[in-house]
């Protein structure tokens, strides 16, 4: 079995981690969109949200540095 080199990992593990980050990513925007969901209306204004952009935070606040 040949393994291909991209970015200096073998492919053979970017395909096997690709998942798992996307189910980690997953779980942290769900984490997160149910912290700011008990939130009350002020608190979420002192940190510059509002109620109907939580979904679209907590999608952007769970991506990590590098876009994992």
């Amino acid at each position: 079995m040949h393994t291909i080199i991209a970015s200096g990992r073998p492919l053979q593990f970017e395909l096997w981690w690709s998942p798992l980050r996307a189910i980690h990513r997953w779980y942290r925007e769900q984490r997160t969109a149910a912290i700011l969901g008990r939130m009350d209306d002020r608190m979420l204004k002192d940190i510059g949200i509002d109620r109907s952009t939580i979904p679209y935070e907590a999608r952007r606040h769970s991506i990590g540095p590098g876009g994992c």
